[in-house]
């Protein structure tokens, strides 16, 4: 989006029920998502709404998602790495 390839979004959340306490946000136009995350945090979302909210694509709010896909182990377009079969 807007032809930038620097920058991430990682969610903060209470790993045993969920809770969303916050973003870590860096890059260009991040100013522009401060919103969504106060909206989060004041709605006492938890990491599964932010992660399964509606976004439309391709826009920047879509990181905030996609950082809460990943702290599910469920990411969108973020590659995962597979496992390698041990050779014996």
């Amino acid at each position: 989006m807007q032809n930038e390839t620097t920058g991430w979004v990682k969610t903060i959340h209470e790993s045993r029920y969920g809770e969303f306490l916050g973003l870590v946000m860096v890059g260009p136009h991040v100013t522009d998502l401060v919103e969504a995350g106060v909206v989060a945090l004041d709605a006492e979302a938890t990491i599964e709404t932010v992660a399964d909210g509606m976004t439309a694509h391709p826009t920047l709010s879509e990181a905030i998602k996609e950082a809460g896909l990943v702290a599910l182990g469920r990411p969108i377009h973020v590659a995962t790495r597979r496992r390698t079969a041990a050779k014996a």
